[in-house]
């Protein structure tokens, strides 16, 4: 459950399929209403932001009260966005929303809090596209002068970031079982936007293919046959409403 004291839980839509074996067979990491599979993270103890990536940050005034997590999930619908419930181990339930890809998907807890996440292309200006029609799914459940700082503080984010990820990372969470799984976040920057806190970060996931099999592929991902080891990278904006309600009306 994302908290004050937590990061995101990381919502990946995941179908693996694995050919070679005697018998046509798909094998999916987390069943979950089809057709995505789901692998979760919960990360806790948000540690500070790395020097390398730091960001100036500000907190201003909170200019509105938090918006009901009801008006971002109908926002999301309006867009043409897909919803899968869940609830995670804590009793949270929420939903993933999915339309271009199930790699880049839009989170919801019943909690207020919410997640953006596209996969961290090498490209600047790929990464700026795909963020951005996120912003728009959303901007209408938000104030103008929230999504501008929202959209200001991904751009000086995304400016800096590096690539590619390297060193130690600022948490590391290790699953093992047949797929072996690994996702460790990296450039944490922290800030608050008009009450909310707001966390950007970079989330590495690799998957190990069973040895059982001859190769396995990701699904969406045509022609990334891979044996051995795989990975993703993903550009993540974790948002959590202020634990307190805000006084004053909505701009």
């Amino acid at each position: 459950m994302p908290t004050k004291r937590s990061l995101s839980l990381i919502a990946l839509g995941l179908l693996l399929a694995a050919c070679g074996s005697t018998e046509p067979k798909v094998v999916i990491v987390t069943a979950t209403p089809a057709p995505v599979a789901t692998v979760l993270v919960v990360a806790t103890n948000p540690p500070p932001p790395p020097t390398s990536t730091s960001l100036p940050t500000s907190t201003p005034a909170p200019r509105f009260e938090p918006i009901p997590i009801g008006e971002v999930e109908a926002a999301l619908r309006d867009a043409g966005y897909r919803r899968y419930p869940f609830t995670n181990a804590d009793s949270i339930s929420g939903y993933y929303w999915v339309k271009e890809s199930i790699y880049e998907q839009t989170t919801t807890w019943e909690t207020g809090a919410f997640e953006l996440q596209v996969l961290h292309d090498r490209a600047p200006g790929v990464r700026v596209d795909h963020m951005e029609r996120k912003f728009e799914a959303i901007a209408a459940a938000f104030p103008v002068e929230f999504m501008l700082e929202l959209r200001n503080a991904f751009a000086r984010y995304n400016e800096l970031v590096r690539p590619d990820v390297s060193g130690e990372p600022d948490e590391v969470f290790s699953f093992g079982g047949d797929w072996k799984d690994v996702w460790a976040q990296y450039y944490v920057s922290e800030m608050t936007i008009q009450g909310y806190r707001v966390t950007l970060s970079v989330w590495w996931w690799q998957t190990t293919c069973p040895p059982q099999y001859l190769y396995c592929y990701f699904d969406q991902f045509p022609g990334l046959e891979f044996t051995g080891d795989s990975s993703f990278k993903f550009l993540t904006i974790n948002m959590e409403p202020p634990s307190r309600p805000i006084l004053g009306g909505s701009t």
